[in-house]
């Protein structure tokens, strides 16, 4: 799994004039820490309309494939539950059909094939 990650900002709303105007050193804090890398910063892009009905709002996006083992557990403790069969009654109570399941799969571990063949790349 690549450490390797470049982050993006979208900062929205009051007081967002220009990057240039903006107090990155919030990002020091060591409570950001685990979420935030600012020397991995390229991108940051601000605009003073309000984002719905909130006057201020900050997204962060990153190409990290730290992510990859929690997606890949998570994808692996479904399938086993599936298999077993376990609440399937609670879900097609509900409408969820069997095919669903299945696709749903299909595209997570799509999705970790995509992160995989990125790491593999650099």
């Amino acid at each position: 799994v690549s450490t390797q990650s470049t982050w993006a900002y979208i900062l929205r709303g009051i007081d967002m004039q220009s990057p240039s105007s903006l107090d990155m050193s919030l990002l020091q804090d060591p409570l950001m820490r685990p979420l935030v890398d600012p020397t991995g910063l390229s991108h940051v892009s601000v605009s003073p309309n309000s984002f719905q009905k909130y006057n201020r709002y900050g997204c962060c996006i990153s190409n990290s494939q730290l992510i990859l083992p929690s997606i890949s557990r998570v994808l692996e403790r479904a399938v086993e539950t599936y298999d077993t069969k376990a609440y399937m009654h609670h879900f097609t109570k509900h409408g969820v059909e069997e095919e669903q399941f299945k696709e749903a799969f299909y595209v997570t571990q799509q999705t970790i094939n995509s992160y995989q063949s990125l790491s593999e790349s650099y």
